[in-house]
């Protein structure tokens, strides 16, 4: 049907419907756009946060480490050797990436000229991560308190013994990466049978 000059009703409101069903569609199209950009965002700012967290975090919380134990005194040398075997291990409890809480266990000892001297215990320690100087190497010191056990076999003339009491260790090392250390550490361990067992602690570790 056509009106006036000649203007086609039908044709008009087909038009008309055309360009409805086509401003839906691009409403539809930026709406979904919307939605899967609001998305991605979302997912990006979740695993930056999430790195950004676990970058503040300790790493590597479990440490085993072996080495070397070196008395002070004279007469543990005599029973226990110059150089005894020693070993240790740290768990992580807390703290960030610079500053930890561990707890540890250290042993250390061996036998000499018919006695010995055996020394172990455990405790809370801090460890405090410094300013890398070099690719990957890392220092780090620390301090800890604890309970040990000194196990004294000294001969006749001295006699044998086995007691306990609080003690404490002193130490620092380097981490090569984020896996291997080398550490250097003062143990203050409990006398027994009049003989002191504390020395020094040369280790390397690995931490898992």
């Amino acid at each position: 049907m056509k009106y006036g000059r000649g203007v086609d009703l039908r044709s008009s409101s087909k038009n008309a419907r055309l360009v409805g069903r086509t401003c839906q569609q691009m409403y539809k199209f930026a709406l979904s756009a919307l939605c899967v950009s609001t998305l991605l965002v979302c997912s990006v700012a979740a695993n930056a946060q999430s790195d950004a967290e676990m970058e503040g975090k300790p790493q590597n919380p479990l440490t085993l480490k072996i080495g070397g134990f070196l008395p002070a005194d004279t007469s543990a040398r005599n029973y226990g050797g110059t150089v005894q075997l020693s070993g240790g291990g740290e768990l992580v409890v807390g703290g960030t990436e610079k500053t930890t809480g561990v707890v540890y266990f250290d042993a250390q000892g061996q036998k000499h000229s018919g006695g010995h001297v055996y020394s172990y215990g455990g405790g809370l320690a801090v460890r405090q991560k410094a300013s890398s100087f070099a690719q990957g190497i890392t220092p780090y010191g620390g301090a800890g308190i604890g309970y040990y056990v000194s196990d004294v076999k000294a001969g006749w003339l001295v006699g044998s013994e086995r007691k306990g009491g609080f003690g404490a260790k002193l130490f620092g090392g380097l981490e090569f990466g984020h896996n291997v250390i080398g550490e250097l550490s003062y143990q203050f361990l409990p006398t027994s049978a009049d003989i002191n067992p504390s020395g020094f602690t040369f280790q390397v570790g690995l931490r898992l």
